[in-house]
């Protein structure tokens, strides 16, 4: 696990050169996110299904992979334990190409929390999501597609589609937010 200490480090860093996050929602179907920590900017994102992870999703610019683990508590469902195996395959695949990390699931809705200063609490995915627009764009309508006809332009998340990739974003998101809590599954 890297210290307060590196994740600071590479905080200096990045003012220097981009900090770009391969987020991964890992199951049936699997969720990707590229986000810019740098310019707070979701770059693109898609959707696969197991493990096989398009080859636009790993540009050569990622700085680090972050893989979102979820944790079985008592009677599991299969989907819980399919998203952990697929986890632990991309997490071999990923990790001699970048540096990769897990963060369960619980990690990112607590930081996610925290980081809209608890105005409400996030639960699940559609939580996610508000939070992730309110923390990007400070706005709720930030994913709103463009109409000519209305006269507006696409907000800047409009182009993250599906509910996987949405889960992508919201752990890549959630891997730059400070933690008081492990980020490591075991």
């Amino acid at each position: 696990m890297k210290s307060a200490d590196d994740k600071l480090a590479r905080h200096t860093e990045a003012a220097h050169h981009p900090w770009i996050i391969l987020g991964i929602d890992p199951g049936k179907t699997s969720g990707w996110a590229i986000y810019d920590a740098t310019r707070n900017l979701a770059v693109s994102s898609g959707e696969f299904t197991g493990d096989a992870l398009p080859s636009e999703a790993v540009p050569i610019t990622v700085s680090v992979c972050v893989v979102e683990v979820p944790v079985g508590q008592g009677p599991t469902y299969p989907d819980v334990v399919r998203a952990g195996v697929v986890a632990g395959q991309l997490h071999e695949r990923l990790r001699s190409v970048m540096e990769t990390h897990f963060l369960e699931r619980l990690a990112i809705r607590q930081r996610l929390t925290t980081a809209v200063h608890g105005i409400f609490r996030v639960t699940n995915d559609p939580t996610a999501w508000r939070a992730v627009k309110l923390i990007l764009c400070g706005r709720e309508d930030c994913d709103l597609r463009g109409s000519k006809k209305l006269g507006r332009e696409p907000g800047p998340l409009a182009h993250v589609k599906g509910k996987d990739a949405r889960a992508a974003l919201a752990a890549a998101v959630a891997w730059t937010l400070p933690a008081h809590i492990p980020t490591q599954a075991p």
